[in-house]
Parts: structure tokens; sequence; C-alpha cells
């Protein structure tokens, strides 16, 4: 596709979005390698993003792939060599193919060990590592395990104070959490033990839940089925309180359709206040997973309320 064109499509998605542009000195690419309409949902896409824009002297801006080959950024429509530090959000095995397909289509070569100074330190987090890390060890520079609130105590001031690649790498290295080529042993992911709800910070523009509000009400899953990727991979359970949930939902939503995020959404801590509070509110709900053993009487009349 022409490059005009596709700068027009980013352009628009951003106007519609209603985000302010935001500038600093060291430009971050953060890739989620899918199309907009499935990278937007990811509210840890959506976290990653709103935090390291809020570092001093960082500007993050998002690639999504609607192309490949003439792809450019959203917010300022810039090609991937143009940044400083490339970021990938990854969470399934399919996406790692599509990742590869980019970076060789934008000319970066797509093993680390391929990749001189010449080009931007790759780093990568999300599901992938913690379900798998080998598979992208050999394409990445470094991957983080874990969550992102707390590691970002750590590593925001390697991202305010970059300089050169390589200086970067040996510092994010240095971090229990972090896991590289080399490493025989995989590390112990970094745990949020006082976890806050995650939530949509962006307004989708398009996709299926661009108007509804999204909200993680708990971390993991309590039964820890080892098929499962959230209940077994994203251990340890932690429940997120009920308060903090609805000052979440009162103070930031932008829809009155909310989508509660829980692996099993019947053991959300204190359940019947928040839905009450819904009530009250005349808010609408949609939920992710509900189990039939979790199911009651007074649960079902307050969904049908609740327009589920």
């Amino acid at each position: 596709m022409e490059k005009w064109k596709v700068i027009d499509y980013y352009r628009k998605i951003f106007f519609d979005e209603g985000i302010k542009p935001r500038s600093g000195r060291i430009k971050v690419a953060l890739i989620y390698p899918n199309i907009y309409e499935i990278a937007i949902q990811n509210l840890g896409y959506q976290y990653v993003y709103s935090e390291l824009n809020k570092l001093k002297d960082v500007a993050c801006e998002r690639f999504v792939l609607d192309f490949y080959e003439d792809n450019l950024s959203i917010e300022n429509q810039r090609f991937l060599q143009e940044f400083d530090i490339i970021a990938v959000s990854i969470n399934y095995e399919e996406d790692v193919l599509n990742l590869i397909k980019f970076l060789y289509l934008q000319k970066i070569p797509v093993f680390s060990d391929d990749r001189g100074d010449k080009y931007p330190p790759i780093i990568s987090g999300g599901a992938l590592g913690l379900i798998n890390p080998n598979i992208l060890k050999d394409i990445v520079d470094i991957q983080l395990l874990g969550d992102f609130k707390p590691m970002l105590d750590t590593i925001a001031e390697y991202f305010i104070g970059f300089e050169k690649k390589d200086i970067f790498i040996k510092q994010i290295c240095r971090c229990s959490f972090a896991f590289h080529k080399n490493q025989k042993v995989i590390p112990k992911p970094i745990k949020d033990d006082n976890p806050d709800p995650i939530f949509s910070q962006i307004k989708p523009c398009r996709g299926e839940f661009k108007d509804i509000f999204l909200l993680e009400a708990s971390k993991s899953c309590k039964y820890n089925c080892r098929f499962c990727t959230t209940g077994y991979n994203l251990r340890p359970y932690r429940k997120i309180e009920s308060q903090k949930i609805i000052e979440t939902i009162k103070n930031q939503r932008y829809s009155d359709q909310i989508g509660i995020i829980s692996a099993a959404f019947g053991d959300i801590r204190n359940l019947s206040d928040i839905l009450d509070w819904m009530i009250e509110n005349s808010l609408k709900i949609s939920v992710s997973s509900l189990r039939v053993d979790s199911i009651t009487k007074e649960l079902i009349e307050r969904l049908k309320i609740l327009k589920v």
C-alpha cells in the first residue's frame, strides 16, 4: 500500500481515539503483533503504553500489524527503525510468526545475534514469556517475566537514561525477572502482590469491544487448572479489593457498558456489593467467564437487571 494511505489510515485512528500526542527524547516503539482490533482490547498493552508515557523524556508510540512492509506507528506515523527501543507485547504463539514477518519486512534482522548496534534493542513481555520463554529467546534481546507494575520501579531509570544499546541491555539483564538467551535457568517472574485494577485507558475506535469499558477484577484463578494459561502460568491467584473496582469504574469509565474480566467471575471479592453499586448507577455489564458452581439465584437476578 502507498505510504500516504498508511499515514492517513493511522492518523484517523489516532484522531478518533482522542489521545493527546506526546514528545520525548527517548522514543519507544510498542508492538502488538496483530491487527488493531485485537491489540487495542488487550489491557496489558494499554497499561504498558500509558505507564511508559508517564516517564520523563520518554515518548511511546504503538505499532499494530494492519500492514507489514509499509507499516508505521499510530501516533506520528514513524518507521520502526526510527525508534531508540523496541518493546513487544506478545501473548500467543501465533503472534510470533507475525512478529518475524514484520521485522523481516522492516529490514530488521530477526535473530538477535544478527543485529548490531545500529538496530534498536528489542525487549518483550506478556503471557508468552510465562508460558514458554524459550520460544523468543533467539529473537528478542531480553524478555521481562511477570507483572509490569512492580518491574517498572526497577527499569524506569534505564529507559529514562537510555544512551547506548549495549549498556541498556546490560542494565536490564541484571534484573531478577529478565531472561536472555545465554541464561540456563529461567528466572522467577515478578508478581504484583497488591494489584490495582487494570482497565481500558484508551477508548477504541473500532473492534468488538469499542463501546465497552473493560476492567480486570482478579489476576490468575484459584482453580489452577494445568491446561489453562490464566490459572496455571499466571499464578498466584490474587483478588482485587471491591472498593478499588468500584472507584475505578466510577472515575475512569467512558461508557455505561462495563466488561468485567476475570477467569472466574463468581469468585470476585464482594461481588454482590459491586453489582448492587452498578445497579444503583444504572450500568450494564458483560462478563468474561461464569462457572456453573458459582451461580446462585441472587446472582442471576442481579445479572438480569444489569442486562447481561
